[in-house]
């Protein structure tokens, strides 16, 4: 459970990160349209844009993986358990036996 809090709370910093980095590169646009622009504007702008995208992509992923994890946590979880309980079981049969 606190897996999926922890992902769930990445997610909403990636999303309010995404956010002020959409409002940097507004910032930036009206910069670089001003022609005060040089090399290091244009860099920083691209190497915001690939932030940006990176947060976007694993936002949309991190749905997916707190999903699963809460499906495993949930069902899969007791299932595990049960091999595990099956397999002492088991375990416990056999030396008895021996």
């Amino acid at each position: 459970d606190q897996t999926i809090k922890d992902a769930q709370q990445l997610a909403e910093r990636l999303n309010d990160a995404s956010v002020r980095v959409d409002g940097i590169l507004v910032k930036v646009d009206t910069l670089l349209g001003s022609g005060q622009a040089d090399g290091m504007i244009a860099d920083a702008r691209n190497t915001l844009k690939s932030f940006k995208q990176v947060a976007d992509t694993l936002n949309a992923r991190l749905g997916t993986i707190t999903d699963n994890l809460a499906r495993f946590s949930g069902q899969g979880l007791q299932d595990v358990e049960a091999l595990v309980q099956d397999s002492r079981r088991s375990i416990n049969r056999i030396e008895e036996a021996v």
